[in-house]
């Protein structure tokens, strides 16, 4: 009995609880299940204040409960149990590795499809090559890190010429850019992926409200809460990723 419309035409359909006792609240004054889309226009960054709602859909809706920046910042994992072995769908606040201490068998394959392939073959949100995008072109630099900080660095001199641009960075790794002209944002310790993660898509629309051309940014470990900031940060690049070898 569950809508076309809210399914989207396709035979399976997403259940998630939230923890937050707004949501709850919420969800208990409704007294029904609450079919809702994500709070932000089609692949811009998911919003994580109700100052991020507004930007995105101010003059579309008629109310904001807001209760503080969201507790995690990355969105819900996805899990396919309708398939065996179960599979990850997308990447999300809770990590792959603590979902495997109850399903053993948990497979995972990223997907990055094409609008059109995603109209047919989607079996969840967040699968589209192109994501999570700012205005901004974004560039997501992987690779051996002493290395990757020298071409952030080099890139960036070379881009401030004639563009404005934006980094992306750890706390520890923002006094490697502390002489050159760009707008600079620190997502947090590197050593504290959860950090990270709930600063990433403020810190990607804080680089956008300032007008930047260009983000610079550089990935992480793909293990736990990493493997869904890895999965946003390529979806954000649209495939922009450059690749540093070892010097």
């Amino acid at each position: 009995q569950v809508p076309a419309v809210v399914s989207a035409g396709m035979d399976t359909v997403a259940v998630r609880m939230p923890g937050h006792p707004v949501a709850v609240a919420l969800l208990r004054a409704a007294n029904v299940p609450v079919a809702a889309p994500s709070a932000n226009l089609f692949a811009r960054p998911s919003p994580t204040t109700a100052r991020h709602v507004l930007e995105d859909l101010q003059g579309r809706i008629d109310l904001v409960i807001d209760s503080g920046p969201t507790m995690i910042g990355l969105e819900s994992t996805v899990v396919d149990v309708t398939r065996t072995p179960p599979a990850v769908l997308r990447p999300g606040g809770v990590p792959i590795e603590v979902l495997r201490e109850i399903i053993p068998d948990l497979q995972f394959e990223p997907r990055h499809l094409s609008l059109e392939a995603a109209v047919t073959t989607a079996g969840s949100p967040g699968m589209l090559a192109r994501h999570y995008s700012p205005h901004a072109e974004l560039l997501l630099f992987t690779g051996p890190l002493a290395p990757v900080l020298v071409a952030m660095r080099t890139l960036a001199r070379e881009r401030a010429v004639t563009q404005s641009v934006g980094i992306l960075v750890p706390d520890e790794e923002r006094a490697c850019f502390d002489d050159i002209a760009a707008q600079i944002v620190s997502l947090g310790s590197r050593d504290d992926l959860a950090q990270i993660g709930r600063n990433l898509f403020a810190g990607i629309r804080a680089l956008d409200q300032l007008g930047v051309a260009v983000i610079l940014v550089r990935g992480f470990e793909r293990t736990g809460l990493g493997v869904a900031i890895w999965d946003r940060l390529f979806r954000a690049t649209e495939g922009r990723m450059i690749t540093v070898e070892e010097t």
